[in-house]
């Protein structure tokens, strides 16, 4: 089970997401944003993402398996790829 699940292209923004059984944020896809959000004590992963996810200004804390599964791309506060900004 998920919290958040984007099938293509999302911006997540402004919410709890919080005591899934399964992952927070589920995002297979590149080009999403995850931000502003809080994403806490879900069942595995806070949040599974395609590297190219950007995220920022979230509060992913005590998820069974760990806040991410990828490396995702920070926003401070631009992130461009594969050029730089």
């Amino acid at each position: 089970q998920f919290g958040v699940r984007c099938a293509k292209v999302c911006l997540i923004e402004a919410n709890v997401i919080s005591n899934n059984s399964g992952i927070g944020v589920s995002i297979p896809k590149p080009g999403s944003s995850i931000l502003g959000n809080t994403i806490s004590y879900n069942g595995t992963y806070g949040v599974s993402a395609d590297a190219l996810t950007s995220f920022g200004n979230n509060a992913i804390v005590g998820n069974s398996l760990g806040s991410t599964t990828e490396a995702m791309q920070p926003l401070h506060p631009n992130v461009c790829f594969p050029q730089a900004c």
